[in-house]
């Protein structure tokens, strides 16, 4: 898998021969992330179990789509220690979020209805009890809405995301938050 990050660059921070060549701030590099589409089968071997509650809520909160074995990695990275010993380092991780409110284009989608079910990917869920992800429910909904809406402010604009889209899509984080709970008990 090939993972990409944009990244902004402040253009004050370059040095001034690089600065004047500097056409615009936000670029993306790639880096490659060894592993494999995450499955059942991988649990016994990851090291980040306590961050699989958090997987789901991200999952519900945002309805990410197409992530029945597709949007799960196994990354998997041998780390040299100080000792120059490796140990083999196995994370579950979520890549690929481009569904976002259940499709890949949501932009004449109505996203008026916050609280449609969302089925987790059945591997994670049978990995959960509600227990486990309810407090990081109650940490979702205590977030001030200000810094949700600071998650909104900042992007490209050659992205052709109008602030009608954008207005859209908050509007339809904020409600869901609100109902997330029961979007998440549906799934127990």
């Amino acid at each position: 898998m090939v993972r990409g990050t944009v990244v902004y660059v402040e253009p004050g921070l370059l040095p001034t021969d690089l600065a004047s060549r500097l056409t615009q701030p936000f670029h993306v590099g790639f880096t490659y992330s060894p592993g494999h589409n995450f499955t059942a089968v991988d649990y016994p071997a990851i090291q980040n179990v306590a961050s699989l509650p958090a997987a789901a809520v991200h999952l519900a909160w945002l309805q990410i789509g197409d992530q029945e074995g597709h949007n799960q990695y196994l990354y998997q990275l041998d780390q040299v220690l100080p000792d120059n010993t490796t140990r083999k380092m196995n994370h579950f991780i979520i890549v690929d979020q481009a569904a976002i409110c259940g499709m890949h284009d949501w932009s004449s989608a109505a996203l008026d209805t916050p609280s449609v079910p969302y089925n987790l990917p059945s591997h994670l869920k049978n990995q959960l009890e509600l227990s486990r992800v309810e407090p990081l429910v109650n940490v979702v909904q205590a977030l001030p809405e200000d810094a949700i809406r600071a998650c909104f402010e900042d992007y490209p604009s050659t992205w052709g995301i109008g602030h009608g889209l954008v207005d859209k899509l908050l509007d339809f984080v904020l409600n869901r938050r609100t109902v997330l709970r029961n979007v998440l008990a549906a799934n127990f």
